[in-house]
């Protein structure tokens, strides 16, 4: 296994290419946990981003900033809500 995806540039590439988000997403959660805010979204945010690129199809230079406008265009109101208006995301 470690030969299949390390072993090679094509191994390597694929192999950061499935980590990357899954390494952002861990860096947001630990920031949240860090500020004592509670970040249990993080995996439909990352599925969210996942959907929204999909959908839209092709590559260009301005996907990846829409892409992350959008996922931070849902994901805002509940922290500002919890933040803001002393109202808790977790039941």
């Amino acid at each position: 296994m470690i030969q299949e995806s390390l072993g090679s540039f094509y191994g390597l590439s694929e192999t950061l290419l499935k980590a990357t988000p899954l390494i952002l997403a861990g860096l947001a959660v630990s920031l949240a946990f860090r500020m004592q805010l509670w970040n249990i979204g993080a995996e439909g945010q990352l599925h969210l981003g996942g959907a929204i690129g999909g959908l839209q199809g092709g590559l260009h230079c301005f996907q990846v900033l829409k892409d992350t406008l959008y996922s931070l265009s849902c994901s805002l109101p509940p922290p500002y809500a919890e933040v803001c208006g002393q109202v808790s995301q977790v039941f």
